[in-house]
C-alpha cells in the first residue's frame, strides 16, 4: 500500500490508508496512468472503510488527527454518527472544476487566494450505514454541511440531505 496525493487536503497532502477498497482505486488509477502517461490523473477517491468487528463501523474521509479541532457526535454509543471538523487550506483552483463554480461563499472566499476555513473531513458511523454511504456521496460531492449547521442540529438526517443535494444538482444539469 503506497501513499498518495490526497486531493481533498491541504496541497500536498499524502494519505495511507490500508484497506482493500482504497487499494482498489490506486490499482485502477496507477493503470490508467501507465497506459496514458501524457495525460496523468489524480487519485480522486475519498477513502472508505468499515469493518463488522464491532457490529458495524464505517468511516468516511481521511482527517490527520492531530489537526482536528472538534468532533460533533449525534446519537448514542451503540449508533452514532461522528463528524471529524478541522481546519483546511482551501484554494479554488485546488476544487475540482463542478465545484468551483458553485463553491458556496459560506466555505470560504473562492477568490483564488488561500482560506482556512473549518469543515468536516471524516465521518464515522456506528450502526448507521445509510449515514455512512450519504457522507461518502458529500464528501465526494464536496457539499457537506457546515459544522455549524451540524453542531446546532442535535441530529441530523445525512440520507435526507444528500437526496435534496443530488434533487438540486438534477435541476441544473
Amino acid at each position: 500500500m503506497a501513499s498518495v496525493p490526497y486531493w481533498r487536503g491541504t496541497p500536498g497532502t499524502r494519505i495511507r490508508v490500508e484497506h482493500w477498497n482504497m487499494a482498489v482505486q490506486q490499482g485502477r488509477i496507477a493503470a490508467r496512468n501507465m497506459l496514458n502517461p501524457n495525460q496523468p490523473a489524480p487519485l480522486r477517491a475519498v477513502p472508505f472503510f468499515w469493518t463488522s468487528q464491532f457490529r458495524s463501523l464505517r468511516c468516511a474521509g481521511h482527517c490527520d488527527l492531530d489537526t482536528v479541532e472538534e468532533t460533533i457526535v449525534h446519537g448514542k454509543p451503540d449508533k452514532f454518527v461522528a463528524y471529524l471538523v478541522a481546519h483546511g487550506r482551501v484554494r479554488r483552483t485546488d476544487l475540482p472544476m463542478a465545484w468551483a463554480s458553485s463553491w458556496p461563499r459560506s466555505h470560504g472566499c473562492v477568490c483564488g487566494c488561500v482560506c482556512r476555513c473549518s469543515q468536516v473531513y471524516a465521518v464515522a458511523t456506528l450502526n448507521s450505514d445509510p449515514a455512512a454511504v450519504a457522507a461518502l456521496e458529500l464528501l465526494r460531492l464536496g457539499r457537506f454541511p457546515r459544522p455549524d449547521q451540524l453542531r446546532d442540529a442535535g441530529s441530523f438526517d445525512l440520507p435526507k440531505y444528500v437526496a435534496g443535494v443530488a434533487h438540486k444538482l438534477g435541476k441544473r444539469a
